[in-house]
């Protein structure tokens, strides 16, 4: 599953902020004035998964993007899913070799929806109740696409876009701004 990697670094900003061991939190996500551009810049340390950068995030990308047209590797977007939920389930059921009927993939669609998850995010997230995170309910955020509007600037808009083109083919870059849309 892969999303806008501009929502991606927002979403890891509050993964961050959610940590209860503020030296891990700091180790693997940037922080202050300078975090977006820190994430947008700096070079992935072959090995060292996790540290959180654009670089890394495409690393990961590409070894499943280059091997998507492999029967056994099947790429998912958010952007689909927000679009289409349901669409996208029976897509991952035909991948898996499932055969549901439309009752099934409605019913997983909802149990799928953001706020299911959300409100059962005890069921969800990794390391529930073992005093990982703040509280567990916060890893799902807002569920929204584009959160990155308004609130990155026009000059770290274009940085993106130039760093992107660095990191990934104008095919790549597309799938991973839209999805299938």
């Amino acid at each position: 599953m892969f999303r806008d990697p501009r929502d991606v670094f927002f979403s890891q900003n509050n993964h961050r902020d959610n940590l209860m061991d503020r030296t891990l939190a700091e180790t693997i996500y940037q922080k202050g004035a300078n975090a977006f551009h820190d994430w947008l810049h700096e070079a992935r340390v072959p090995g060292a998964w996790d540290r959180k950068s654009l670089d890394a995030l495409l690393q990961f990308f590409r070894t499943y993007w280059n091997h998507r047209d492999l029967d056994n590797v099947h790429l998912f977007h958010y952007s689909d899913m927000k679009r289409n939920l349901a669409a996208t389930i029976a897509l991952m059921a035909k991948a898996a070799g499932l055969v549901l009927d439309a009752r099934q993939v409605e019913a997983y669609a909802g149990a799928a929806s953001f706020d299911s998850m959300k409100a059962r995010a005890g069921q969800f997230v990794p390391e529930s109740g073992k005093g990982f995170w703040k509280a567990e309910g916060n890893f799902f955020a807002n569920g929204a696409n584009e959160q990155w509007k308004g609130r990155l600037t026009d000059a770290e808009l274009v940085a993106f876009d130039a760093r992107l083109a660095e990191l990934a083919t104008p095919e790549q870059a597309a799938w991973l701004l839209n999805g299938r849309g």
